[in-house]
């Protein structure tokens, strides 16, 4: 094909830029006269006189095609030579190059191909023709869309028009689309590669990439299958062969009605036999069996719920119920979830939604709501007044308030018309607003404060039981205060149990009702009537606080114990001391620990170098440097041998050597030697282990539920599920 170049010009002197070029060129210049466009050579002599609309192409290319050019004329096109000889009447709308020395042309909406001779190539009657390497894509008018197929250039069937798209894919084939939007693959002579039906096909250097949902495969230019589609993507390897990363494949372990295995980036288990599955950008809900339930793309889960979803897609939110298996729009800026209800702001309103349905409970929306719920009770706010909603989402406290806080115990401290008081969960007054401000001290009992006075109100009755211009704060379920820098205390009642003349009052035993005061350097130990347990001196040099029957005290840089009544009961002979606990204290001899009991009988001699106190009936105790744990009786249940050994809120114990860590039982019985890098408690029944990169589970039988090969291991508490993951693996052509 030959490509000559044409300038453009208005009337005689200027020049547009040359649109195009070949290795065989002559250079031709548009003119124009009385709005009529014409063309001259390169020595401004006229070859086509200016009596045309238009000339070049319809699609306004302006480059000749083997010494032809398109003419406009009564707003339709034909062909003609470059000397002006008419190759074909002005019959088409549209006339524009194609390829291999042929021209699109269009008849009353019909296209078909003509030579550059004026000849027609194949028939009119086609609705749209593109070039597919050595052949053509075409598509013919159907009742309800356009159907494609593939043809040659003498309009040979190669694909039966039966598809709703076919596309070229250049140096590797093409592909076609069902009307059930799914694609198949051919070889660009448009022979079938393979049977199967795909979600997506694309080119991927000289091999066909295939979709089905989040997985890939790919075949050859011949059909032959190269990777089933199981993969999560493909890269081309340095020596230029693809290469396919396999999905981590998940197995539950221990519900036996889920499928075996599943292939995934990631899952998370959730209520009413449902599972989250990632892939990629992918977030999809399966059910036991692995079949989709729901899939959506750029997804991110904000938080799981037992009956709900919070999903959020680019900056907008949206709820999925896992009970209907329904999910509102993604519309919502902001949430606050609870188990029966989700609060979501939209704009600028909360909306009340029913977890379990979706559905809107209340047709207004909410100026603001609270984060939290107080017993079955959630303060929000309409038309600047607040009110409480139940855990339903119902009203159960009217809108009547300028503000009120959540519910204490039962009542809420509300302000109405500037003035606080206190509520019951109907919204009746049981402390009558007329405070300035009202703050709880502990449960039952809130201080009012009016001007400089402070009232100390019960919530139940409006009873004022104390009243103060100074300092009130509870203590131990009483109540100190501060009068002229002094400190006092009452109870419950109202009743003066100290008068105000101490510097300070603290806790020292919530269990038995204690309380150290402080006058100058004196110390003393109170009961809650007043009573002095220990007299106000200044004999100790410190009181350690304690629940248990005797306290440890140092007098003379030497510590013992008194019993409550401040009895000396243990001599102040020891260097050190720790509280009594499971009936023994620990006691430290020239820097050794041992134990004693309350007659102070030597119960553990005092050789080890550091001891913790008992706890269940253990301590951990260190000689020689080496860790191991003694139960009451002295018996050393597991040897001092370790590194160090660890305390777990089970009771149970982590024992550290040599960089390795084991499990001992309670009752000192060794479950799993030092041989892991790592032990946790997942429940009380399993325990995961590591060891290297791989992960395992075992029981506290010591018996391997999950062998230790796997590269993760997830233990949901919530739905009491195991599962085990090994990564993805690369895998290149055999």
């Amino acid at each position: 094909m030959i490509i000559t170049k044409i300038v453009a010009t208005l009337g005689l002197v200027l020049l547009f830029p040359i649109l195009s070029a070949s290795s065989q060129t002559d250079l031709y210049i548009l003119y124009m006269e009385n709005d009529k466009v014409g063309l001259k050579n390169n020595q401004s002599e006229i070859l086509i006189p200016a009596q045309y609309q238009q000339i070049g192409w319809s699609s306004m290319a302006t480059a000749a095609v083997t010494g032809t050019i398109g003419y406009k004329e009564n707003n339709l096109w034909g062909l003609m030579d470059m000397s002006g000889n008419k190759l074909t009447r002005a019959i088409f709308k549209h006339i524009e190059p194609f390829t291999k020395g042929h021209l699109l042309v269009d008849e009353n909406g019909k296209r078909g191909l003509i030579q550059t001779s004026g000849k027609s190539s194949t028939s009119r009657k086609y609705s749209s023709l593109s070039p597919a390497g050595d052949h053509i894509i075409y598509s013919l008018s159907g009742l309800v869309a356009d159907r494609y197929g593939l043809m040659n250039y003498t309009e040979k069937s190669l694909i039966a028009p039966d598809f709703s798209k076919i596309e070229y894919l250049p140096n590797t084939g093409l592909r076609a689309k069902t009307a059930e939007d799914k694609w198949q693959a051919f070889d660009s002579q448009g022979r079938l590669l393979s049977k199967e039906y795909y979600d997506e096909i694309q080119a991927f250097d000289q091999y066909l990439l295939l979709q089905k949902g989040n997985f890939f495969g790919m075949i050859d230019l011949r059909g032959k299958v190269l990777f089933e589609p199981q993969y999560k993507y493909f890269i081309k390897s340095e020596k230029g062969k693809p290469e396919a990363l396999s999905y981590a494949k998940w197995k539950n372990h221990l519900n036996a009605g889920y499928a075996s295995v599943i292939a995934a980036d990631s899952i998370k288990p959730l209520r009413h036999d449902k599972l989250i599955a990632y892939y990629n950008s992918t977030l999809e809900i399966l059910d036991d069996q692995y079949r989709v339930l729901r899939s959506w793309d750029n997804v991110q889960l904000l938080e799981r719920k037992n009956d709900y979803l919070i999903l959020k897609k680019g900056e907008k939110l949206a709820i999925y119920s896992l009970i209907s298996d329904t999910i509102t729009e993604f519309g919502y800026d902001d949430y606050k979830a609870f188990d029966q209800i989700v609060v979501v702001l939209q704009g600028q309103k909360w909306e009340i939604i029913e977890a379990s349905t979706l559905r809107n409970i209340h047709s207004f929306g909410f100026q603001s709501v609270d984060d939290h719920f107080s017993g079955d009770l959630l303060a929000v706010r309409y038309q600047n007044r607040t009110g409480f909603i139940s855990t339903s989402g119902e009203i159960s406290v009217p809108f009547l308030y300028d503000q009120a806080e959540a519910y204490y115990h039962g009542y809420a401290i509300a302000i109405k018309d500037g003035i606080s008081g206190i509520i019951d969960s109907q919204g009746n007054w049981t402390v009558n607003a007329r405070y300035d401000s009202i703050k709880w001290l502990k449960p039952s009992y809130a201080l009012g404060k009016k001007g400089t006075k402070g009232e100390l109100v019960l919530a139940a009755n409006d009873s004022v039981i104390f009243s103060s211009n100074d300092f009130i704060y509870a203590i131990n379920g009483h109540f100190a205060y501060r009068k002229n820098k002094q400190y006092g205390l009452i109870d419950g009642l109202g009743k003066e149990v100290l008068k105000p003349i101490y510097d300070s009052i603290i806790v020292h035993s919530e269990e038995a009702g204690l309380f150290v005061v402080h006058q100058g350097k004196k110390k003393g130990l109170v009961n809650k009537e007043g009573k002095f347990k220990i007299p106000l001196s200044e004999r100790f040099e410190r009181i350690i606080p304690s629940d248990f029957e005797f306290l440890a005290v140092k007098i003379n840089g030497q510590y013992g114990f008194v019993d409550f009544d401040g009895n000396l009961r243990i001599a102040n002979r020891y260097d050190s001391v720790k509280n009594y606990q499971n009936g023994l204290a620990a006691i430290m001899l020239r820097g050794k620990w041992g134990f004693i009991d309350r007659s102070e009988n030597i119960i553990i001699q005092p050789y080890y170098e550091e001891v913790s106190q008992f706890e269940n009936g253990l301590a951990s105790i260190r000689k020689n440097g080496k860790w191991g744990v003694l139960n009451l009786k002295g018996e050393e249940i597991v040897a001092p041998v370790y590194d160090r050994v660890e305390r777990l809120s089970s009771g149970n114990f982590l024992s550290y050597q040599n960089g390795q860590v084991g499990y001992i039982e309670k009752n000192g019985n060794v479950l799993s030697s030092t041989k892991f890098d790592d032990i946790q408690e997942l429940s009380d029944e399993y325990l995961l282990i590591k060891r290297g990169d791989a992960y395992g589970v075992m029981d506290k039988q010591g018996i391997y539920v999950v062998s230790l090969i796997y590269d993760y291991v997830m233990y949901d508490a919530s739905t009491g599920q195991l599962w085990t993951a090994e990564k993805g693996e690369w895998n290149s052509i055999k």
